[in-house]
């Protein structure tokens, strides 16, 4: 299968399973961080593609795959943020 423009195999399901049981105490960044620098998994500038892996593991994880690490604090995502702030402030207003 592909996933974020990358052929996934079996052994590379096996690979990040076996990452996760051998770091519990690692977080999804720096699973990503690692996982890209084990494959070189980099960007043309020379870094590494954190967000891309990211997005590659709870694709993964989504299909059921792989069990992510908790996440340690919520998405800060700005827009969705905005719009929920927006939405309280108008049933205020009514």
């Amino acid at each position: 299968m592909v996933i974020q423009g990358r052929i996934v195999t079996l052994e590379d399901i096996q690979f990040i399973k076996k990452l996760l049981a051998d770091n519990p105490r690692w977080h999804r960044t720096k699973l990503s961080q690692e996982l890209c620098k084990i494959w070189n998994w980099r960007a043309s500038n020379g870094q590494i593609k954190d967000i891309a892996c990211r997005t590659f593991l709870l694709k993964l994880e989504k299909l059921g795959h792989i069990t992510l690490p908790p996440q340690i604090k919520p998405v800060n995502n700005s827009l969705r943020n905005k719009s929920h702030l927006a939405s309280l402030q108008m049933r205020e207003s009514s």
